[in-house]
């Protein structure tokens, strides 16, 4: 019986450690990148960038226009006249609030997706992040 008494407290100290592990490996699922894959490192979309916010009017009227919108902008930081469609608003793993865009040409149609995210100096145009 003495035995068994001393056993007892490893046996349960083992099954706290096992289960504070198993528990610790289902933290949620990974962060994602802005669009839409995983990062290489769990650390990637979390940094705080070193963006500072410049005059665009393509990122004015992003930072007011709802998901599902069009706009056609005069911005010579993407190239003259352009087509901006805004797919949709989300909070990136940063916190930050971004918003999913198309970026269309007038001029030759070429088009890019791009991703406009708020940050404490205004909206600016954030990196594309892969993993």
């Amino acid at each position: 019986m003495e035995n068994l008494e001393r056993s007892f407290p490893v046996a349960t100290i083992a099954l706290a450690v096992s289960a504070a592990l198993l528990l610790g490996a289902c933290a949620g699922p990974p962060r994602l990148t802005n669009d839409g894959t995983r990062p290489s490192t769990p650390s990637a979309n979390l940094a705080a960038p070193n963006v500072s916010a410049t005059a665009s009017p393509s990122l004015d009227v992003v930072a007011s226009a709802s998901a599902g919108s069009f706009h056609n902008v005069d911005d010579p930081g993407l190239g003259g006249a352009v087509e901006l469609t805004v797919h949709r608003d989300y909070n990136a793993a940063s916190g930050r609030v971004c918003k999913q865009v198309t970026v269309r040409s007038v001029v030759n149609g070429a088009t890019s997706g791009r991703v406009a995210c708020q940050g404490a100096a205004g909206w600016y145009w954030s990196p594309v992040t892969t993993g």
